[in-house]
């Protein structure tokens, strides 16, 4: 859920770094929200808590365990960075909309950046309202992959953006461009390469050369383009107006031996059946933020749980039909 080391604020410190290893440091770092996203392939939280040193599982209870304990990991960062002048900045990552507000309510800095996946800058409004109004900056990662190695199975957007590309003048490839588009649109990007070309046209000075986009309709066009290409979708002349809603995926895992039904529940309080998950199975729905749902045996009128979307949209939630 949040990338600092599970620490508490009375940990001594020297030259503002904590006193232990730097593997110790490193496999202290949890991500819980990471355990339930599969989107995020190389967090692997679980295992990474089970292989922690004793005396790191000694400083307070696993995250997975008690989610808001990153509260306190924040609290020892707030400290750091008042008190450390090597720090510039502190932040947090693949946060939700929900989590940012928890943290609002708690902190006495409100983070400086929020890392997250590109794909969410464009399909989280929620989160990203947030973001806004407390002037944090986005930071995004995996962009080489969402987007520009996509756009090699995306003509029609590819080529649109290579004629940009020409008309504009003085650019020399269409990653250069979109990385400029992002860096002018106050986006932060983590970028990786062991390819010493692709290190050359993407850093920073190859894209500071690139002029501040004058002309507002090559600008909102490249957005749209962008918006269109972390999507995977190569309808230009329908643009991003044909794009369905992201909604939030909703997984139900029936561990029961027997099937269950799962109703939506209305503004209204009624119930409406969406679908029945076997036993011992599962079933992924479309769904939104603060839907509630209520599960009940087939046929029966008992309620055997109620379940209630945290996640924002374009993420994902998980619930479990226990026994």
């Amino acid at each position: 859920m949040v990338h600092p080391p599970r620490i508490p604020p009375h940990e001594t410190f020297r030259d503002g770094i904590p006193r232990r290893s730097r593997q110790e440091r490193s496999r202290a770092r949890v991500a819980p929200l990471a355990a339930v996203d599969d989107r995020i392939e190389w967090m692997h939280c679980e295992q990474e808590e089970e292989e922690l040193p004793a005396r790191v599982k000694e400083v307070g209870p696993s995250p997975l365990l008690e989610p808001n304990v990153f509260l306190d990991s924040w609290r020892a960062l707030e400290e750091l960075y008042i008190q450390e002048n090597q720090i510039a900045s502190i932040g947090v990552s693949n946060f939700s909309g929900r989590d940012w507000e928890l943290l609002l309510r708690h902190c006495n800095i409100v983070p400086h950046i929020h890392q997250d996946h590109i794909w969410r800058y464009f399909n989280n409004p929620e989160l990203m309202a947030i973001l806004d109004e407390h002037r944090v900056l986005f930071q995004a990662y995996n962009v080489m992959n969402g987007i520009t190695v996509r756009l090699k199975e995306m003509k029609n957007v590819n080529k649109r953006l290579e004629e940009i590309r020409v008309k504009i003048g003085g650019i020399d490839n269409v990653s250069t461009m979109i990385l400029a588009w992002m860096l002018q649109h106050r986006i932060g990007v983590v970028l990786r390469s062991t390819d010493e070309h692709h290190v050359e046209l993407n850093s920073p000075f190859a894209v500071g050369l690139i002029d501040q986009f004058q002309q507002q309709d090559i600008y909102n066009e490249l957005r749209d383009l962008i918006h269109l290409a972390v999507n995977g979708h190569d309808d230009v002349e329908g643009g991003i107006a044909n794009l369905k809603s992201p909604g939030v995926r909703v997984t139900f895992f029936n561990h029961r031996k027997n099937d269950v039904d799962v109703y939506w529940m209305n503004d209204k309080d009624e119930l409406v059946h969406v679908n029945k998950v076997a036993a011992e199975g599962d079933t992924t729905l479309g769904s939104h933020p603060g839907h509630k749902f209520v599960v009940r045996e087939v046929e029966g009128s008992d309620t055997l749980h109620t379940f209630e979307v945290s996640a924002g949209y374009g993420e994902s939630e998980e619930f479990s039909v226990e026994l």
